[in-house]
């Protein structure tokens, strides 16, 4: 009698709920100019540089130190919280709102997100088995408050300035949503260092809401992977078990903390330069006959016909831009992350070209 096992063919080992999933795969072929990622373009501070030359080979064969870093001492610090217990850390903020995902919902239970927003926020929900709701953004660009109320969600996930329209929501928006739903609110604030708005400080207050951050755009260590999230102790325990250990490694842990001891005046006069680059830009877009959307953060959103084909053309003249089909309220767009003048410079005569070639 034949008693071999027969093998489960390997189309049916994944789970089912990953078939429509693709990963995320950037397009990483080299451009002249890089203005699809928001990243910083004025580079990274040199009190970072500085420290990453001065790592010794202790870096490479120890574990870092977390979960008692100095960096959350550091961390707490600066949002203003003067409390390590207020702070977790990640391997970028995203690797927090997958471990938020695990801690806060069960498997069926509803993701709401307001739409469009920060693709991955979608992507994390579908991988840890919730139901992701998009609840279109109104026309003035506000938050649907009594539309994501109406999911009755678990989480509510908000960004804020929005990725990718660079738009604020308003605190009164916020204020209403931990006031009025029943789970957790997530505010992610990749980009509040160029905002002029924060709900970090007070998160610890709250006893529904977690506040991401990151170190991967104002303070140019997209490289180093250092993200981080602040809230009530109670609530960041349950993001750590959902976590893996040393997240953060002990490279990126001396070069951040060193950044927040040494580099902040660098940070901080970059965050102005680049909001004074997207003022430009968009004065430029719109002397154009363009109407780009108002923005909080170190990009501005383009709404373009065709952003597709005209993100193509323009990496082949060599600037990238990211565009976006067939958004919610916006429909096809391009974003343009801001930096110095003769890169904003070459990125508009390269849309002009494209443009004038169509």
């Amino acid at each position: 009698m034949n008693t071999m096992k027969t093998s489960t063919p390997i189309d049916r080992l994944p789970r089912e709920t990953y078939a429509t999933l693709r990963p995320y795969v950037p397009i990483m072929t080299p451009v002249d100019v890089e203005l699809s990622e928001n990243t910083n373009q004025w580079g990274a501070p040199p009190a970072a540089v500085e420290a990453l030359r001065a790592c010794d080979a202790s870096a490479l064969f120890n574990y870092p130190s977390q979960p008692i870093s100095p960096l959350l001492a550091q961390l707490a610090e600066y949002v203003g919280t003067d409390d390590p217990a207020t702070i977790v850390l990640g391997c970028g903020s995203d690797d927090i709102l997958d471990c938020s995902m695990r801690a806060f919902a069960e498997p069926g239970d509803t993701l709401a997100y307001s739409d469009p927003t920060f693709s991955m926020s979608e992507y994390f929900g579908r991988t840890n088995g919730l139901t992701p709701v998009g609840v279109p953004v109104l026309p003035d660009w506000n938050v649907d408050v009594d539309g994501l109320l109406a999911t009755n969600a678990r989480i509510i996930y908000l960004c804020a300035p929005n990725n990718p329209t660079g738009t604020p929501i308003p605190e009164a928006s916020v204020r209403r949503l931990l006031d009025e739903s029943e789970g957790i609110v997530i505010v992610d604030e990749a980009y509040a260092e160029f905002a002029n708005s924060s709900w970090a400080k007070r998160a610890p207050s709250e006893e529904r809401l977690v506040v991401f951050r990151t170190m991967s755009k104002a303070f140019g260590l997209g490289g180093l992977r250092i993200g981080y999230a602040v809230g009530r102790p109670e609530l960041l325990l349950e993001i750590n078990k959902a976590s893996g250990p040393f997240k953060v490694n002990a490279i990126a842990e001396r070069v951040a903390i060193a950044t927040l001891k040494n580099g902040l005046p660098w940070v901080q006069a970059r965050v102005k330069d680049a909001q004074a680059a997207r003022a430009s830009l968009r004065e430029s877009l719109i002397a154009r006959g363009f109407d780009p959307l108002p923005t909080e953060a170190n990009y501005v959103m383009l709404p373009l016909p065709n952003a597709q084909a005209v993100a193509t053309k323009m990496r082949e003249k060599g600037i990238a831009v990211r565009a976006f089909t067939g958004l919610a309220v916006i429909g096809d767009a391009l974003r343009i992350t801001v930096g110095p003048e003769h890169m904003m410079q070459r990125c508009l005569s390269a849309l002009d070209a494209v443009l004038e070639e169509s």
